[in-house]
């Protein structure tokens, strides 16, 4: 049940009652303010249109009294070093604890407004998702993990190991770290297998896609891109659009300065296509649905790519185990190679090899 609502007045006249406000803030009207607070809740991945009255993007907002002083506490947080990370999309740099307070409290706003446990708790997977904290978690365990390996062998005589001599320590430290070391080259593989695996899977799933697709309606499609491609590559106000939305992905700049001009150039980009287009064919082909491609969960994906790497192991260990190849099986090759390719091919790689 929904408690007692305000509107952002309420935030707005108990933000600048603090007087805590940086100099550039004073002076400002309720909007300027209003939308530091929509940065943030961009930022964080709710769906403002939550926290509003009425279904529009410019509807008011609809505060729960109990939620005036998070309000005010993220408005003064705004300029911090931390909120400067989140509104530039650097989610690791902000800490775990600073997540939680902002998921908290924008789940309360939400529970004081009135909606049910179901809608709180998927906008609170939104918001971790957007936030990455789960990656952030498996982070700082990660950090912890290789932290008490580096203590454990830095500390190796006070925690106990009295017999340890300075020769000793040296040894197991040196030995500490090869066996890292195999265990960073271990994880790289099975990084660029996993890879591996996710790729051809996309691929298949695309390639899956595209024979659902008519054959006609494909040609026509390339057909038309071709022809607007010609025409917009000449074009110079596409040209120049083109560049400004290059630099404005390119720029670090806050979330919220970036989107509304990113879209405004991506609206234009589109409607001088679809002008040639339509000069072109007499209409503007619908966009093709887009492809429903279900991906295989990650423990899937994580398990081949170990399969994979150790198939990968056992195959080089069969090729290294193999028998040096004899004199006379590389004077057979050799020959071999002669005739296919001919004498002066042959010159010339071992020429090239000596080179190197």
């Amino acid at each position: 049940m929904a408690g007692t609502m305000v509107n952002f007045k309420a935030v707005f006249d108990k933000y600048s009652a603090l007087g805590k406000a940086r100099q550039e803030d004073v002076g400002h009207k309720e909007s300027q303010v209003r939308d530091k607070l929509m940065e943030i809740v961009a930022a964080v991945g709710i769906d403002a249109a939550l926290l509003r009255k009425g279904d529009k993007g410019n509807s008011p907002l609809n505060i729960p009294e109990t939620s005036v002083d998070f309000l005010v506490d993220v408005l003064k947080w705004h300029t911090s070093s931390e909120a400067k990370a989140l509104r530039k999309a650097n989610f690791l740099g902000v800490s775990a604890d600073k997540k939680e307070w902002l998921i908290n409290g924008f789940a309360e706003y939400l529970e004081k407004s009135g909606y049910n446990a179901e809608v709180i708790a998927h906008q609170r997977q939104l918001m971790e998702y957007r936030m990455k904290c789960a990656l952030q978690r498996n982070l700082n365990l990660l950090h912890t993990q290789l932290m008490s390996i580096y203590n454990h062998v830095a500390n190796l005589r006070p925690l106990g190991a009295s017999y340890f001599s300075h020769e000793d320590q040296v040894l197991f430290a040196d030995f500490t770290v090869k066996k890292v070391a195999e265990l960073a080259e271990y994880l790289q593989d099975i990084a660029y297998y996993w890879d591996e695996v996710r790729g051809e899977e996309i691929s298949e799933l695309a390639m899956e896609e595209s024979t659902n697709s008519s054959e006609v309606d494909i040609m026509e499609r390339e057909l038309r891109t071709v022809q607007v491609y010609r025409a917009v590559s000449k074009d110079e106000r596409y040209i120049e659009l083109e560049k400004e939305r290059d630099t404005l992905i390119a720029e670090e700049d806050f979330i919220k300065k970036k989107m509304g001009r990113y879209q405004q150039i991506v609206d234009e980009i589109k409607e001088i296509a679809n002008g040639y287009e339509q000069d072109f064919f007499g209409d503007i082909m619908p966009d093709g649905s887009e492809p429903h491609l279900v991906l295989k969960h990650p423990h899937v994906v994580l398990t081949e790519a170990i399969l994979y790497k150790k198939e990968m192991d056992e195959d080089r260990k069969k090729i290294l185990a193999q028998p040096p190849i004899s004199e006379e099986e590389k004077e057979r090759m050799r020959q071999c190679l002669i005739e296919k390719f001919g004498e002066s091919t042959f010159e010339f790689l071992k020429g090239a090899k000596e080179d190197a």
